[in-house]
C-alpha cells in the first residue's frame, strides 16, 4: 500500500523507524506494519501524518507535495526538528520549545482539542454510526433516532429491546458512544451478556458504568477493525468521541487490554 511506502520513506529523512513512527503515533503494536495488506482508518493516517509533519493526502497519494501539515488557517506543526521561520527569520529552538511545553501542558489539561476536519469527522461519525446500527440490528435491537432538545439524554426501554437516540444531541461528537451506551443498557438487562466481563471498577459504583464499559469496548473494537488499535487511551476518546466522565473508565480498560 502506498501509505506504508510513503511512510517509510519520511520516516527515514526523520530519522526513524517504523516502530518508533508507530509509537508516537500512539497506535496499537505493528498497526503500521498492517497497512502493507490493509489500508488505514483516517484517525492513524492523520496521527502517522502529525507525526512525519506531512499530510494525509500525501501519505495517500493524493498529492506529490509532501510538505508539512497544515490546517485551513495555515498553520503547520512545530513538533519536528526541521527549520521553522516568521517573516524570513529562522524561529530559535528555545522559543519553539516553549510552545511545545505549553501546548503539551495545556493538552493533557484537556484544555487544547485537536484540530480536525468537520467533513472528515463527520464522515467518520456517520460510518461509526451505521456500524452500530448494524450490530444494534444483529442483536433484535431497535435504535430510534428524535430531533429534540440538545439537552434531552438518550434513554432506552429494555424489554422492549427499544433504543432512543438524540440526534440534536448538543456534543454531535458523542452520538456514537449514546448508542452503543443504550445497545450496552438493553443487552445487560437481557442477559444478552456476561454482566461480569462489564463490572465496575474499584471506586466506580454508578449504575451506568457497565453500560458505559460496555460502549468504550464496543467502539473500541470497531477502532481496531479499521487499523485504529490505539495504545494512548486520550487519543482513542478524541478520535471517537468518548465522554470525559468516562476517562477513568477508559484509562483502566486501556491497562487491562
Amino acid at each position: 500500500m502506498i501509505e506504508l511506502e510513503r511512510t517509510k520513506e519520511l520516516a527515514k529523512k526523520y530519522k526513524m523507524n517504523l516502530r518508533e513512527v508507530n509509537d508516537k503515533a500512539g497506535l496499537g503494536r505493528n498497526s503500521i506494519y498492517n497497512w502493507k495488506n490493509q489500508r488505514p482508518g483516517i484517525d492513524a493516517l492523520n496521527a502517522v501524518a502529525d507525526v512525519l509533519h506531512t499530510s494525509t493526502g500525501y501519505l495517500s497519494g493524493k498529492t506529490d507535495n509532501p510538505a508539512p501539515k497544515s490546517d485551513e488557517t495555515g498553520g503547520i506543526s512545530i513538533d519536528g526538528e526541521v527549520p521553522y521561520y516568521y517573516h524570513g527569520y529562522t524561529i530559535p529552538d528555545d522559543y519553539l520549545n516553549i510552545v511545545r511545553q505549553l501546548m503539551e501542558r495545556d493538552i493533557k489539561k484537556g484544555l487544547i482539542k485537536r484540530h480536525d476536519n468537520s467533513r472528515a469527522a463527520e464522515q467518520n461519525r456517520q460510518e461509526l454510526i451505521d456500524w452500530l446500527l448494524a450490530y444494534a440490528k444483529k442483536h433484535e435491537i431497535v435504535v430510534e433516532f428524535v430531533d429534540v432538545n440538545p439537552t434531552y439524554r438518550p434513554l432506552s426501554l429494555k424489554q422492549h429491546r427499544l433504543a432512543i437516540i438524540n440526534i440534536n444531541w448538543y456534543r454531535p461528537e458523542e452520538v456514537p458512544f449514546s448508542i452503543g451506551h443504550e445497545i450496552g443498557h438493553i443487552m445487560l438487562a437481557n442477559g444478552d451478556l456476561d454482566s461480569h466481563r462489564n463490572q465496575t471498577f474499584a471506586g466506580h459504583n454508578s449504575e451506568e458504568d457497565p453500560a458505559d464499559i460496555f460502549s468504550v469496548k464496543l467502539i473500541y473494537d470497531y477502532s481496531c477493525r479499521k487499523g485504529d488499535c490505539f495504545e494512548e487511551p486520550g487519543l482513542f476518546m478524541q478520535s471517537y468521541g468518548i465522554p470525559d466522565r468516562v476517562t477513568d473508565i477508559t484509562k483502566e480498560l486501556f491497562k487491562r487490554k
